[in-house]
């Protein structure tokens, strides 16, 4: 039995995915406690623009060093720790008491959140075959959307039901417990069911030139049409969900 024919591939589609919309969430939820971080730690609007897009600067300038890392040593440790670490800025998030410590834990989230869509799509290829990876890398995609739901309505009942601080603390809890739960699903549990399974020689993906690289992604047509799309309009509509758009009432 190999990974691509196996069931076990759907309890790690889903893990994967579950592991994607809780960290997309907690890239848009600190838009929800605007006004009381702003009182609490009597910050001005500058302060908190800052604050959101810190993750995002964070996250962009990982991007090709994570590709490139991914590649050398596999996605599933990445994936793990990027789970973790998100887990605990969100903790640290809920716990600080200066605004300095919002900014350590927000890069921190930043660092993590960095780890999941590059993993998440080699992890995918790795378990499932070509016509399937197609259409779950569609499914990937909108769970990232979910997430960004779930960091509407439903978080802001919980909020409202905790307060912000245990809100934000138990979101970083339930992420650090899923970094376990990918340890067990990606790297555990393989072991046992696939001890013996060997990658065949023509499968193995060959190192590149990363200047190469770059220099064709930049070349490509698709390449600019895909970023003009990001920067325009997911980049605004991100951006604006995560300081300001606050659920009312």
């Amino acid at each position: 039995m190999d990974k691509q024919n196996s069931r076990f591939r759907w309890v790690v589609f889903f893990s994967v995915l579950f592991t994607y919309l809780l960290m997309s969430s907690q890239r848009t939820a600190p838009g929800l406690i605007t006004e009381q971080v702003m009182k609490d730690f009597d910050v001005t609007a500058t302060t908190i623009g800052l604050l959101t897009s810190m993750q995002f600067f964070v996250y962009t300038s990982l991007q090709i060093p994570m590709g490139i890392l991914a590649d050398r040593f596999g996605p599933n440790f990445f994936l793990i720790i990027g789970a973790i670490v998100t887990g605990v800025g969100t903790i640290i998030y809920s716990l600080g008491t200066h605004e300095f410590v919002l900014f350590f834990a927000r890069i921190l989230t930043g660092i993590g959140d960095a780890t999941i869509w590059v993993n998440l799509v080699l992890i995918l290829g790795q378990w499932f075959k070509v016509k399937e990876f197609v259409r779950l890398i569609g499914f990937a995609g909108m769970t990232g959307s979910l997430g960004f739901l779930l960091a509407t309505v439903p978080f802001s009942a919980w909020i409202d039901l905790l307060g912000w601080r245990a809100a934000f603390f138990s979101a970083g809890i339930a992420l650090c417990l899923t970094g376990i739960l990918l340890y067990i699903v990606l790297v555990k549990k393989p072991r046992q069911l696939f001890h013996n399974e060997s990658v065949p020689v023509k499968d193995e993906i060959q190192p590149q030139n990363v200047r190469m690289l770059l220099k064709r992604i930049v070349s490509n047509r698709q390449a600019w049409a895909l970023f003009f799309c990001h920067f325009g309009v997911v980049g605004v509509y991100v951006g604006f969900i995560s300081s300001w758009a606050v659920p009312m009432g």
